[in-house]
């Protein structure tokens, strides 16, 4: 994956890799299932989700939105996997009705900027997701967001990722799941 200077990257390529494999292996797409990735940046998360599963990466800037089109050639130029694919949409995702144009998903992955995502978490209790996966820099946006969920998910996993090793700033990621679905009947209430 070509990154280029101006991109928001992971600075822990270690972490990062750990970080990206969870996601996959927590959301567990099939092949055909739509996943979305809000947030998508340069394709971080959702070019190896595009190994499993149609992703439809949401970014709002341009560049990246280019650049996940790039990868999305390159994915489309190998020989192809039935189900599979990368399609890149621009969304301002601070206004909900963005996402009325994505066709609803199967599975999320969200890893927004710090200020969280709060505009988009009310659409997507509506969509009813199997799983999602927020991944997080701020532990205050993170728990008002979640907070937003209620009685509609539950988290079924959470990690504590050491990206940023000697200061206090860490990555959050959460396994939510519907609270009809929650493995072994656990009530975890966001």
């Amino acid at each position: 994956m070509t990154i280029h200077p101006d991109y928001f990257v992971q600075v822990n390529a270690t972490i990062n890799q750990l970080m990206v494999a969870a996601a996959k292996a927590w959301l567990a797409p099939e092949a055909g299932s739509h996943v979305w990735d809000l947030f998508a940046g340069h394709g971080n998360f959702s070019v190896p989700l595009a190994e499993n599963a149609i992703v439809d990466a949401v970014e709002v800037s341009d560049e990246m939105v280019a650049a996940i089109e790039a990868h999305a050639q390159k994915l489309s130029s190998t020989p192809e996997k039935e189900g599979c694919g990368l399609v890149a949409h621009k969304a301002d995702l601070s206004n909900a009705d963005s996402l009325r144009q994505l066709p609803d998903p199967d599975y999320v992955l969200l890893d927004p900027p710090r200020a969280g995502a709060s505009a988009c978490m009310a659409e997507l209790v509506k969509r009813k997701a199997k799983r999602m996966v927020y991944v997080s820099c701020d532990p205050a946006t993170l728990a008002r967001d979640l907070k937003t969920l209620g009685e509609d998910f539950n988290i079924e996993r959470i990690t504590i990722l050491d990206m940023f090793p000697h200061t206090h700033h860490i990555e959050t990621m959460v396994l939510l799941v519907p609270a009809s679905k929650s493995s072994q009947g656990r009530k975890r209430k966001c």
